[in-house]
This record gives C-alpha cells, structure tokens and sequence, in this order.
C-alpha cells in the first residue's frame, strides 16, 4: 500500500469483546499526507484503541479506514510494513546502531542510503560522532551506552525507515526534562516532511502539529490547533494551564 494523499476513519466503532459499551463510537477523521496530526485527550478516552485501528492491529466493529481509498482491514500487512511505530519504551538489539536501525544484516547500499537518511531525520548525527566506532558501534544489552532521549530517536530513526506514517505513542511520557526536549526537537524537525501522528500526554509534544483531535467517552470532541483549541475547548484549555504551557496572548499581556 502507498500514502499519498490521505487517510480516512469514516464513522468507525470498535467494542472490546465483552465490554459493555463501545471504546470508539462514530470516529470520523482524516490525515493528509505530510501534516502532523496530534491525538490528545484523558485517560480511557480511546486513544490507544485509535492508534491500534489505525496501524491495523485491530479492524473496526463497524465503519471504515482507507488509504487513498484502500481499506486497511483487507491489507493490513502490506499497510504495516509502511508504518513506523515509536513507542514509549524502546527495546534495542545488543548489537550496532546501524542494524538497530534498519533490523537488516544486508549491506546494500540502499540499505545503508536508508539508515543515514533516517538517523538524519533523527537528528542522531552528534550522537554518532561520540560514538567510538560509528554506527557499527555495538550499543550494548538495552542501550547502556545511551541517555533515554538517544535511545528514543534512535527509535525515531527506527520508525522513518519506513516513512509513510510515523505514529508517536507516548513517546516522551517516560523520559526527564531535558531528553523530552531532544525527542521533541527531533520530532518538531519532522514537522512538514513526514506524516506524523502524535498521541501524548505533554502538550508541549504536540504544540506545532497542524492538528490536534481531543477524544472524549470514545468520541472526537473537537478539531483544530493548539491556539484554536486553546480558545473554545474548556478541556484542553485545563490540560494546556495544567501544564504550565505558553498559551495565545502571553506576548500581548508581557507587553
């Protein structure tokens, strides 16, 4: 399967089998190739149940999800080689930097032109400097050799070596300050080139996204950008002064 225009959640429900109502109901949404696209919303409020339909690890009770007018439920291997997947807790190979990257042993130079470019995008390019032997240096059992926002875009670079869509799940939530600073760079540097989908609980991780969807109760409640929702969305509004962020018309009033 190819992304190259958009894709669509047209009216989805999804039931956990036993459950006593729906997790998801009458989710209709779009994502167009090369916006960053945020997923915000309270605990239970169906995120994970979203992100899982949407990489096709779970097919919808009812309604649809294409790609460019492709059904994912019927392709959903050839959809998931497509995707790349960071998540909050990364697990890497006792082995290099490079094969971490792309879990390959080939040496083609493709392969190699792949992993370069991802650990680019990643903004890894310090971090392998530092490193004794390169991207051929053997990172050790979990990492040791790395701070926890290394590992994590070195997740990142993981996940743009397959590059349509590039799924952030919680992907800062579990790091310190200044890491999350370093993933959230890194990510804020994908903005425009790559299709992102970015669920977190650190507002600050979606501040830029063109997008934001807030979830409620298994519903889509509002749609807009952060200064947008910041306006007419009371509940956003709280998690945005619960996080102490920049909010719209902080420049205005320190004038």
């Amino acid at each position: 399967m190819r992304f190259n225009n958009e894709l669509v959640l047209h009216n989805v429900f999804y039931a956990y089998p036993e459950a006593e109502k729906e997790a998801l109901r009458g989710v209709s949404l779009n994502i167009r190739r090369g916006e960053a696209v945020g997923l915000v919303g309270p605990s239970g409020a169906g995120k994970t149940t979203l992100v899982n339909l949407i990489i096709g690890l779970l097919d919808p009770s009812s309604g649809e999800i294409t790609v460019d007018g492709t059904s994912v439920g019927r392709h959903a291997q050839s959809w998931q080689q497509t995707v790349g997947y960071v998540p909050q807790e990364i697990n890497l190979l006792d082995d290099t930097l490079e094969r971490n990257v792309s879990f390959t042993f080939a040496g083609e130079a493709s392969v190699d032109d792949r992993v370069a470019d991802a650990i680019s995008l990643a903004q890894l390019d310090d971090v392998i400097d530092g490193l004794p032997d390169g991207i051929k240096t053997v990172l050790g059992e979990r990492g040791t050799r790395l701070s926890g926002g290394q590992r994590q875009r070195i997740a990142i670079a993981r996940a743009l070596y397959n590059d349509q869509l590039i799924v952030f799940d919680e992907a800062t939530s579990a790091l310190d300050n200044e890491s999350e600073s370093e993933v959230a760079h890194a990510i804020q540097n994908l903005t425009g080139s790559k299709t992102l989908l970015i669920v977190s609980h650190r507002l600050s991780t979606i501040r830029h996204c063109d997008r934001i969807f807030y979830l409620e109760n298994g519903e889509v409640s509002d749609i807009g950008n952060f200064d947008e929702l910041y306006n007419r969305h009371a509940p956003f509004r709280e998690l945005v002064e619960l996080g102490n962020l920049h909010v719209p018309g902080d420049d205005q009033a320190a004038q």
